[in-house]
């Protein structure tokens, strides 16, 4: 079973529907290239996978948002962890606002602030886990297994993007990737 299932239907929908459109001869007057597939995507198309792109990301981004408040944020044994994750509380919730604002101007609502299931076990791991340098462990491995889930997805959607979020993608997918090394690096040091 896949992880988003949701999301695959609608990267096939989204996908078929541009070569529906270019095969009946539909005029495509704001087109983007599909890297995947080597078809034209109708603008529109595009459009609503960004939305779902962000609404999905409001949702990831509220997981980690959650992982690191202040509650679980006490039992950290280290002064470093606990910076860490006050600075990736803060960027969290700066980029969330950013998406909220890009959806509601792209399709005039906004993301509900729930949390991925994937990301309530690695809650309730953390939750589970004893104050001090366990915890500490437990919570860089659990950041790494996040920002690698988000890596995957901006991997999978990024084709599929409007250029204004698809720039916003590729600067959280950079800044994961460097935080992935850097909380490793910490892991393995505690």
């Amino acid at each position: 079973m896949h992880r988003f299932p949701r999301l695959r239907v609608l990267a096939l929908a989204l996908a078929t529907s541009g070569a529906a459109l270019a095969a009946a001869g539909a005029p495509l007057a704001a087109q983007a290239t599909d890297a995947h597939a080597g078809h034209q995507m109708p603008a529109s198309a595009m459009r609503d996978s960004s939305a779902a792109f962000l609404r999905m990301f409001v949702s990831h981004h509220e997981g980690l948002i959650r992982m690191t408040d202040d509650s679980l944020r006490a039992k950290a044994a280290r002064a470093g962890t606990k910076a860490d994750a006050r600075k990736l509380h803060t960027e969290q919730e700066r980029e969330q606002r950013q998406m909220q604002a890009m959806l509601r101007r792209m399709a005039g609502d906004t993301a509900q602030h729930t949390v991925m299931p994937s990301n309530q076990a690695m809650l309730d791991t953390l939750g589970r886990t004893a104050a001090g340098p366990e915890f500490d462990r437990t919570f860089y491995r659990l950041v790494v297994a996040h920002h690698r889930e988000g890596v995957a997805m901006i991997d999978k959607m990024l084709p599929h993007l409007t250029a204004d979020v698809r720039r916003m993608a590729t600067r959280m997918r950079a800044t994961q990737r460097k935080e992935i090394t850097e909380f490793e690096g910490k892991m393995r040091a505690i």
